[in-house]
């Protein structure tokens, strides 16, 4: 009975890689039996995180995909191929972010019968990019005033309170959330003020400001009155999911016995 080969296939690479560095991936085939292996065709895929950069001569690329044509091989002996990749992490991924599992396939074949050797190195990818510091209302140029119209009141009247949101910056404003927190005991003149709103006790939500153009501003009225006489004071709350800190503003109103 002639002696058979024995094909054994083994993919080496790192198993962590900075987004941009370039990793080397080596397959090493052995021929471990007793007989001459024929030739074979030696396969690299890799994951979308991977671009290909170099390999050994006498490759053929298509696609995603690298081989060789490999040449018989004798018992005991050994033969090389690598790939350099230039690892890339995932747009959007910082530094802080959980690292992206990428790996290699290397598959040996065109043996007798359709059958074949497979293996895989795996590296976990990590963003070097610091991620963005979040700015404040005031670096991005945002402001906002509170003024009353009416001050003092006289008895049984209301006062109007308009709030105006101002984008000195240069880039056009996230989606922006205003509060209005009115005096205890205040009441709402529905029919002055058209704003959509939700109200809970004394703090009063406008529906989401959408995004304001650089010099554009957006003003926002509110009508109240107390059921007596006295000063109330009223604050508005600016915030945005994409600014650390919010802009505060407040405004005092005598309403006349």
């Amino acid at each position: 009975m002639p002696a058979s080969p024995a094909l054994e296939l083994d993919l080496q690479g790192p198993a962590e890689a900075l987004s941009d560095a370039v990793v080397e991936y080596v397959a090493v085939v052995k021929n471990k039996g007793a007989g001459t292996a024929p030739p074979t065709t030696l396969e690299f895929a890799w994951d979308e995180h991977l671009t290909p950069l170099e390999a050994s001569d006498g490759y053929n690329l298509v696609a995603s995909k690298v081989s060789w044509n490999l040449p018989a091989l004798e018992p005991g002996g050994q033969l090389k191929r690598q790939i350099n990749l230039r690892a890339k992490a995932p747009a959007g991924a910082y530094r802080d972010s959980p690292a992206t599992r990428s790996c290699v396939r290397a598959v040996l074949g065109g043996f007798g019968g359709g059958a074949m050797v497979a293996d895989e190195a795996c590296a976990m990818i990590s963003s070097t990019m610091p991620r963005p510091r979040i700015r404040t209302p005031s670096e991005v140029g945002l402001k906002m005033s509170l003024a009353d119209l009416d001050d003092p009141v006289r008895p049984g009247d209301s006062t109007t309170l308009v709030c105006t949101v101002t984008n000195g910056g240069t880039e056009p404003t996230g989606r922006l959330d205003l509060i209005v927190i009115l005096p205890d005991q205040a009441r709402l003149d529905s029919e002055r003020t058209a704003a959509r709103l939700r109200i809970d006790d004394s703090r009063v939500s406008f529906d989401p400001i959408q995004p304001i153009a650089p010099g554009g501003q957006r003003s926002f009225e509110i009508t109240y009155r107390l059921p007596t006489g006295g000063t109330g004071r009223a604050s508005a709350i600016l915030s945005s999911a994409e600014l650390d800190g919010t802009v505060e503003r407040s405004c005092q109103t005598t309403f006349l016995e």
